[in-house]
């Protein structure tokens, strides 16, 4: 029998501390693997659509549950929009953001960016149980730092799915397909559309690529910025989004890990 002393206890308590972090991990693929099921059958059959309440007032969702209900990130970017504002949604999934902002607010535009088909379908259903003709815009593109193409990561954990592999398979998801999407700089974009008040980035680790890209967007309008940074080990996106704004003249705060940067 190993002698009780203090390297045992601590090598001991190490092992319980790694076996329940495993477990904790396989707990945590496993639920999301259900979630993910559950979603894809409901949004196949449009079986049920409940409202589901946010910040920023309700809205219809296949989603199986109500992510959103207490996003800070959403109450900050509902505080600061006005009735008659355009929003940019970039990262839009299935519309959590997008479609509470417009549901009550139809003088309001808001423009969804999203480059994966199957979610850009989701966000269409559930655009279709909320929002009225013409408020929100979907645009099937992604955005980043130069007009290109390039490999696009579908997750199976589609909430994940990114331009990033490493992005892509967090949380123990895998790669299910690959294709190569057309991407097109926040400059660009706004060309051929309304001039943005507020943009909205959730883009899983990739929004410094779109600010990068964003240089006379914001120069010119001046837009209120709420960002995702998602950071992951050797990886810090929140250094890389504050240094972007303090050399753009913007203050970035701190709400609940995400980023709200006003000019």
């Amino acid at each position: 029998m190993e002698p009780v002393t203090l390297h045992a206890v601590s090598r001991r308590l190490g092992s319980a501390g790694d076996w329940y972090r495993g477990l904790r991990g396989a707990a945590r693929r496993l639920g999301m693997r259900a979630y993910h099921r559950a979603a894809a059958l409901n949004y196949r059959g449009r079986l049920l659509a409940p409202k589901r309440p946010t910040a920023a007032g309700a809205y219809r969702s296949h989603e199986p549950v109500a992510s959103h209900a207490f996003d800070p990130l959403l109450a900050a970017l509902a505080a600061t929009t006005g009735p008659e504002d355009t929003v940019y949604d970039i990262g839009a999934y299935a519309g959590g953001y997008a479609l509470p902002l417009a549901a009550d607010t139809p003088q309001r535009t808001v423009v969804a960016i999203e480059p994966d088909a199957a979610s850009r379908r989701r966000l269409r259903a559930n655009r279709d149980r909320t929002a009225p003709d013409g408020t929100v815009l979907v645009r099937p593109v992604g955005v980043g730092a130069a007009d290109e193409h390039r490999p696009f990561y579908r997750s199976s954990f589609p909430k994940l799915s990114s331009f990033d592999r490493a992005d892509a398979t967090r949380w123990g998801a895998q790669v299910t397909g690959v294709e190569s999407v057309r991407i097109r700089t926040l400059d660009t974009l706004t060309e051929r559309l309304p001039a943005p008040d507020h943009i909205k980035i959730d883009v899983e680790g990739l929004a410094p690529a779109v600010l990068a890209g964003a240089t006379e967007t914001v120069a010119r309008h001046r837009p209120t910025l709420f960002v995702e940074p998602h950071d992951r080990p050797g990886a810090d996106r929140t250094g890389a989004i504050r240094a972007w704004c303090a050399k753009h003249g913007y203050t970035a705060t701190d709400r609940g890990g995400a980023l709200v940067c006003r000019p």
